[in-house]
């Protein structure tokens, strides 16, 4: 009988949500992101020892791997693939498959570097992740026509133009507060500002990215919220807007205690751009996935 209730209780909450991809509920996400933070942890090790640094270069080059992923996801949801391994295809398990792609991938490019047979193993890196993204988005493309393009265009200029609100506010703050200097700089610290913690800029819009395709998808495309917040909220409110202000609530305090904590000591660099890597793809990959739903009326 308990092991009835244990299998009963598995195949609920972590096994239907991935094979009949119904979204996330309370359980399986504060298990994912229990794993994600053991993930971190263990991947920065596992860099470590392979050789790669985990720097800019390293950040910038990941970013193919980001769309490759949302390419592969927005494939699955055409339901092109029927067979037993399109739910390598569904999250979180496609993080997993792609996050060993982005392995194999720099193992074998550090290697060739290491041998002189290629210059940079990051730019081998990134442009092997450049090429099959583009594969991919080749195949996704030829399996469906593009629907609504303004969506795009929507979904860009609504998290720039908040990103901007964001940084402007940041900046006037720090030139106009004099008794407030200790906010101010702790405003600056989370990257709100134009000079410093340039990666943050990058982070704050990649989530307000997924913000606003959540809002176009949810409130003018009648998609359905697949997050245990996003559902609270529109559920709540009645409409998808409310995950803009959300996600900035969430991503300024994070981002200011990573670099509050991690960002002056040299030991603690990688592991805060490996945290940053990490935040990025929690906002980029969901963002695109979403976008190129919609703009395929997938």
């Amino acid at each position: 009988m308990q092991f009835e209730t244990l299998r009963d209780f598995i195949y609920y909450y972590y096994i239907n949500p991935v094979l009949y991809d119904t979204g996330y509920n309370p359980v399986n996400t504060l298990t994912w992101a229990v794993l994600l933070c053991l993930f971190i942890f263990g991947t920065l090790s596992l860099l470590r020892r392979i050789g790669v640094v985990v720097d800019g270069d390293f950040m910038a080059a990941v970013v193919p791997y980001i769309v490759l992923g949302s390419v592969l996801r927005v494939i699955e949801d055409t339901g092109e693939i029927t067979a037993w391994y399109r739910i390598i295809l569904v999250s979180p398990a496609i993080y997993f498959a792609v996050f060993l792609v982005c392995i194999i991938s720099l193992y074998v490019t550090v290697r060739l570097a290491e041998l002189g047979i290629i210059r940079s193993y990051q730019q081998a890196f990134a442009g092997s992740g450049a090429l099959m993204a583009v594969i991919s988005l080749t195949a996704l493309l030829w399996m469906r026509s593009i629907k609504y393009p303004e969506v795009l265009v929507q979904v860009l200029a609504i998290s720039l133009l908040v990103t901007a609100f964001v940084y402007l506010a940041g900046a006037l703050l720090r030139k106009t507060s004099h008794n407030l200097s200790d906010f101010a700089n702790t405003v600056q610290a989370a990257g709100v500002g134009f000079m410093k913690a340039r990666h943050s800029a990058v982070i704050i819009w990649s989530h307000l990215f997924d913000a606003a395709s959540t809002y176009i998808g949810v409130d003018f495309h009648a998609y359905q919220p697949k997050h245990v917040v996003e559902r609270f909220l529109v559920e709540s409110t009645g409409t998808a807007i409310g995950m803009i202000p959300m996600k900035l609530a969430v991503i300024i305090p994070v981002l200011y205690i990573i670099y509050r904590y991690l960002m002056h000591d040299d030991e603690d660099i990688e592991l805060m751009n490996l945290l940053l890597v990490a935040l990025l793809v929690l906002g980029l990959a969901p963002g695109l996935r979403n976008t190129l739903r919609i703009c395929l009326g997938v």
